[in-house]
């Protein structure tokens, strides 16, 4: 499994670097149509913790290390901001769309099984173009790129891994919060 992982990450390090050189996005929603949104979605707003990854055959950028680095780390959507990776950015462009499973595998190669999701269909959120933070050289920031699966629940994709985040009664300085509920 750690030799699987391994070639995994490599091949999704080369694949950034080649898509970086022929000035390519390795986003990708780029690919296909948004819509326009200037406000962030209400489902969206409050902080949400990452409580961990999903297995899939998507090659992440991330080793294990970085992982559970990730894992127990909260971020906050509030209106016109994102704060995540103990950085807080200004939202200036948000895209919003409702994806089919179809949909979602054509632009992300994993089933809708693999990271859990059982409706038809999954909003699917990208904020600032997925390119405004930079957590640990990454060039994104966990959150920049979701999936709203539920009120209470978010698919977070992030250097190409999938991430299961969960509304917290916790602000991302660590007091508690008021539920949106």
């Amino acid at each position: 499994m750690q030799i699987i992982r391994i070639l995994r990450q490599s091949l999704w390090r080369c694949r950034a670097v080649i898509c970086v050189a022929l000035g390519v996005s390795i986003a990708p929603i780029a690919a296909y149509g948004q819509d326009q949104q200037t406000t962030l979605p209400f489902a969206l707003h409050g902080t949400w913790e990452i409580v961990g990854e999903y297995e899939t055959r998507n090659v992440t950028a991330l080793d294990q290390v970085e992982v559970r680095r990730l894992i127990g780390s909260l971020l906050t959507f509030s209106e016109g901001s994102l704060a995540s990776c103990g950085q807080s950015i200004a939202i200036s462009s948000i895209q919003v769309r409702a994806l089919t499973g179809k949909e979602f595998f054509s632009g992300v190669y994993v089933n809708f099984s693999e990271v859990h999701i059982s409706s038809t269909s999954v909003d699917e959120v990208l904020v600032d173009g997925d390119s405004a933070g930079d957590c640990r050289g990454s060039r994104t920031l966990p959150g920049e790129h979701v999936y709203i699966k539920s009120k209470n629940e978010l698919l977070i994709q992030y250097a190409g891994g999938f991430f299961r985040a969960v509304k917290s009664k916790k602000s991302a300085g660590g007091a508690p919060v008021k539920s949106h509920d």
